[in-house]
């Protein structure tokens, strides 16, 4: 089994656009979505519309918990003009689809058991695990023949412990998606 990991698309149909095309390149059979679809970019829609035909599971991102929440924060986010916009371009399905988003997703694949969240296990929407983190190895961190896939950080990390590993992706590595 080929699968494709995805994370903080930020409602950018160009990149999202440009990883299927390698998605579809490398014959993925499953693709974990690790949260924020939405959000900076102005394309909620036709993001939704690029999601919908692969074989994906998805958690929510802190960005997906603001359009779809009921309120506005206090204090509002700088970004928070891009949340209105990404929720009223959505059409119904895409915000049905995202008022069933899961926070923590435990699945099996091959066997394997596979956690998805967007942050940390311990703080599901915003936590981070950056590459230079030096303290002690979390708790949460996953058991040998384990996977966990973590968003949100947005940093290149492939990280060892006690024969444990954990990768993160960029946030910002150039023009490329």
């Amino acid at each position: 089994m080929r699968c494709a990991l995805i994370s903080d698309v930020h409602a950018n149909k160009y990149a999202l656009g440009a990883v299927i095309d390698s998605i579809k390149g490398h014959g993925a059979d499953v693709v974990l979505n690790a949260g924020d679809s939405f959000g900076y970019y102005p394309w909620a829609q036709e993001v939704f519309e690029l999601l919908q035909p692969l074989a994906t599971y998805s958690v929510l991102g802190n960005h997906d918990a603001l359009i779809r929440g009921p309120s506005r924060p206090d204090p509002l986010p700088s970004y928070w003009d891009a949340v209105e916009q990404n929720r009223q371009h959505l059409a119904p399905a895409g915000l049905e689809w995202l008022s069933r988003l899961p926070s923590d997703l435990r699945i099996e694949l091959k066997g394997r058991p596979v956690r998805v969240v967007h942050g940390t296990p311990d703080e599901l929407l915003t936590g981070r695990l950056y590459p230079d983190h030096a303290g002690p190895t979390p708790e949460w961190f996953p058991a040998e023949g384990e996977v966990l896939v973590l968003g949100h950080t947005h940093y290149p990390m492939a990280r060892e412990a006690a024969g444990r590993r954990t990768v993160a992706q960029p946030r910002v590595s150039g023009p490329t998606a």
